[in-house]
């Protein structure tokens, strides 16, 4: 591009390299010789490109914007469900009590990521919940997290690209008071369950489905604790402090 000097002119530079040829315009309309200059234009990252620069999401109800077009995923940082990713964006919130915080990346422009933790450094997060599409089968679309959370603690939330896609997110997030009991499953030798952690926080009268998986050679043998029952997956309705244990026994063979 080339930029007349007289006066302060504005030069609309582009990321990476740019080529800048100058010349002076005196009062009289001479012209001087030209001159090149070349300027590396280094586009900086969102404020939000690192977890330690997350921000706070203060009302109990809004809509957060941005843009993770330069934003990068950090050494350390987790995938966020089950995803690589590679630009990810951070924001947190603290509950004012108890109760249940929605997510949601309605109205972004990408396929987007979506994740919940909590922890003091990136390295170190513990996964409360995540979600690549709200709903199952429909991929591509937005991202959606319905969880329990506790005041006195900071969670911290990821928004990210499937596969490193970027544009507009829209992260909207609504509180709502709850009162929530503890759902905690234990297993015995021969198999998992598929609550991870194994302790999980739930609205009074909010359903848990929770399914049990038998390692080889073993089969899954039924529930014991607060109540026993065999169905598996088991929906579980959260009314009280609920412990269970998902029990597993090696498969007999004659």
């Amino acid at each position: 591009m080339t930029v007349l000097r007289g006066s302060p002119a504005p030069a609309l530079l582009t990321a990476g390299l740019n080529s800048i040829q100058v010349r002076s315009l005196d009062e009289a309309g001479n012209y001087s010789s030209p001159v090149n200059v070349q300027v590396n234009y280094v586009v900086p990252p969102p404020t939000n490109d690192f977890f330690v620069n997350a921000l706070s999401l203060t009302s109990t109800q809004g809509v957060a914007t941005g843009f993770n077009t330069n934003a990068t995923k950090e050494v350390g940082e987790p995938n966020h469900a089950g995803n690589q990713g590679g630009k990810s964006l951070w924001w947190s919130f603290q509950p004012p009590e108890d109760g249940v915080l929605t997510l949601s990346t309605t109205n972004s422009t990408f396929d987007t990521l979506l994740a919940l933790y909590t922890g003091a450094t990136v390295s170190t997060l513990a996964l409360v919940a995540d979600n690549d599409d709200a709903y199952i089968g429909t991929p591509g679309g937005f991202s959606q997290i319905v969880h329990a959370v506790r005041p006195n603690q900071t969670y911290h939330i990821a928004v990210d690209g499937y596969d490193g896609l970027s544009g507009r997110i829209s992260l909207s997030h609504d509180f709502v008071h709850a009162r929530l009991y503890r759902l905690t499953v234990n297993t015995t030798s021969g198999g998992v369950t598929d609550l991870s952690p194994s302790t999980m926080d739930a609205a009074s009268n909010s359903t848990v489905v929770v399914t049990a998986t038998a390692a080889p050679l073993y089969e899954f043998a039924g529930w014991t604790g607060s109540f026993t029952a065999t169905a598996n997956p088991l929906s579980v309705v959260v009314n009280s402090n609920i412990s269970l244990t998902a029990n597993f026994q090696p498969i007999v063979f004659s």
